[in-house]
């Protein structure tokens, strides 16, 4: 083979060869060196696609036919022998008076790789903006973990990726990913001891990543049971990076078998998504907390008026069974002048208790007041919605210290609420009403006092204030009383408080009497009006308004009213007394 001149003077690869029999006619040593042939070796006879491209026939992409002696043709290729990548420089020159090729290397391997990895970096760069974006805009904590993995393994080309939790005294695996043909590993890798991951949580500790670019290659240097860990998953490369809440550990993320030639790149952007899924969850879970609070009532734990609100709107738009409970605490404000806020606090606390302990599981409970209360069942009959209130009533039968009223209505289509739950806060008032009257007349039921109620000497007390000592009420004319009417709204019976005002006089009831079944005819829920009674055989006239606190019975009523003597009203405040006429 011939020499050529400039030979060492010329770092770029190149040879010549001949056009019409492909024969090597001269390699420089660059080329020699490049493709690992001794500068003294004899290429005479060798073909130049055989020595460059390691074919037995001319390559199909020969550029002979393209060569002239003018100028050059220029192109790129890598070679399969090298991998190296060329900015080729062709032309026919004169050599020994024959026109031969002459083709120049450029290599651009390096620069090539560097603008791969660029490419790759931003590339990356962006997958992982992507995924945190994804993240800002999720709500719920798992599909946000299936997610990102299943992003993050599928874009960045990786066997498996997965999330792990610190847990007592160990790590488990909580979330995968895996590629198609790639088998699952979550379930072999459950509360895996601490120890395993001793040369790890060093290097967490220290802010950095794990990364393993060759398992095989630190056999012998990291702990065995790592490399055994490690080996059995098939694994060859990883790259882990930690999360953490608060500046403490609480898992890490991993990809295992991502492509080798951007693993060193794929680790810092691992550590920045870390930080966008830690701050993600950080922030589902202070909006859930703040939804639970804006929903729930932070004494009794039950949910509150908003979410009570909220639900009847919904079940408004629905048909389903539906029922309601309503329930007040008697006695509130005496228990928080007698006893502080703190008594009574833990007295609805007690109440609350006892309505979760019969219908928590069947019924949603409110607090819809200070000390109001609502249970709503659905999908329930009506002969299993009263079992449930009997349940209810008898618990706190059992309960002497938590005094309720309660009310309650079914209705076999939700979309009747509004009228449902107006009857039972009405039943439920009702009740309330029962409870102070006979509070107020000393009339306490028997088992109340069998119970040891509360009430009874203090309300035998201010029963017995009333008619000896006087009050303000007494000295006004006010009076609060209880009148059982029968079916012909006849008075039959009247509480004490009555008497104090009327004197018990006969006249005055039927004058009562005459003013309820006036508007129990008109279907009023009250009454009132002024009536003549003669007190002591002294005339007076007095002015009563009642209401009806409930049905009685065979047919009749019970009114409560409340009466204001005119005449004594007027002079207890330096007033002149009105006169009745005789009319």
């Amino acid at each position: 083979m011939a020499e050529y001149n400039d030979d060492l003077s010329y770092p770029d690869p190149f040879y010549i060869s001949d056009i019409e029999t492909y024969e090597l006619l001269h390699v420089n040593e660059a080329g020699r060196r490049l493709f690992k042939v001794p500068l003294d070796a004899d290429l005479e006879g060798v073909k130049c696609y055989e020595f460059l491209q390691g074919r037995d026939e001319p390559c199909p992409f020969c550029t002979n036919h393209l060569l002239s002696v003018e100028k050059s043709y220029v192109w790129e290729f890598t070679n399969p022998l090298t991998n190296h990548r060329h900015l080729l420089n062709d032309r026919l020159i004169n050599w020994g008076g024959k026109l031969v090729r002459l083709e120049v290397g450029f290599d651009l391997t390096d620069q090539k790789e560097e603008g791969m990895r660029f490419r790759n970096l931003h590339r990356n760069e962006e997958v992982i903006l992507e995924i945190a974006n994804d993240l800002y805009r999720e709500t719920d904590p798992e599909r946000a973990s299936v997610r990102m993995l299943e992003r993050l393994g599928e874009e960045l080309g990786a066997e498996r990726s997965y999330l792990f939790s610190a847990r007592g005294e160990g790590f488990s695996n909580t979330h995968e990913w895996c590629a198609d043909g790639i088998s699952s590993q979550i379930e072999s890798l459950q509360d895996m001891d601490y120890r395993l991951f001793e040369r790890w949580l060093d290097l967490f500790g220290r802010g950095e990543c794990v990364l393993i670019e060759d398992l095989d290659a630190i056999k012998g240097v990291v702990d065995p049971r790592e490399y055994e860990t490690l080996h059995v998953q098939e694994i060859a490369s990883l790259v882990v990076a930690p999360i953490e809440r608060d500046g403490r550990l609480v898992g890490f993320l991993g990809m295992d078998n991502p492509p080798a030639d951007q693993i060193r790149d794929i680790a810092p952007l691992l550590r920045t998504l870390c930080y966008f899924y830690s701050m993600t969850l950080q922030r589902i879970e202070n909006e859930r907390q703040l939804v639970a609070m804006s929903y729930h009532d932070s004494l009794t734990g039950l949910y509150n008026r908003n979410r009570y609100n909220e639900d009847v709107r919904r079940l408004e738009k629905l048909a389903r069974p539906f029922g309601a409970v309503f329930l007040d605490v008697n006695g509130m404000k005496e228990i928080n002048d007698r006893g502080g806020h703190a008594e009574g606090d833990h007295l609805l606390q007690t109440c609350a208790q006892t309505m979760q302990r019969v219908l928590g599981e069947v019924a949603r409970l409110y607090r819809v007041g200070g000390d109001e209360f609502v249970a709503t069942v659905v999908d329930t009959d009506e002969a299993g919605f009263r079992s449930l209130v009997e349940r209810l009533q008898k618990a706190f039968d059992e309960v002497p210290s938590c005094e309720v009223a309660t009310g309650a209505q079914w209705t076999p289509r939700s979309s009747e609420i509004d009228r449902t739950l107006f009857d039972a806060d009405e039943a439920m008032y009702r009740d309330k009403r029962r409870f102070y009257q006979n509070r107020s007349t000393s009339d306490v039921a028997p088992s109340r006092r069998a119970r040891g109620d509360r009430f009874d000497e203090r309300e035998r007390a201010k029963a017995r204030d009333v008619a000896q000592e006087g009050t303000l009420m007494e000295l006004l004319g006010i009076g609060f009383a209880r009148h059982r009417l029968d079916e012909a709204f006849t008075t039959l019976e009247s509480n004490a408080c009555y008497s104090l005002v009327t004197g018990d006089d006969e006249e005055g009831r039927r004058a009562v009497g005459a003013l309820a079944k006036e508007a129990r005819e008109a279907g009023e829920r009250g009454f009132a009006g002024t009536v003549c009674v003669n007190r002591g055989g002294v005339p007076a006239r007095v002015r009563v308004s009642g209401v009806f606190a409930e049905d009685g019975a065979a047919g009749g009523a019970v009114a409560l009213a409340s009466y204001v003597d005119v005449e004594d009203a007027l002079a207890s405040m330096g007033k002149e007394a009105y006169k009745p006429s005789n009319s």
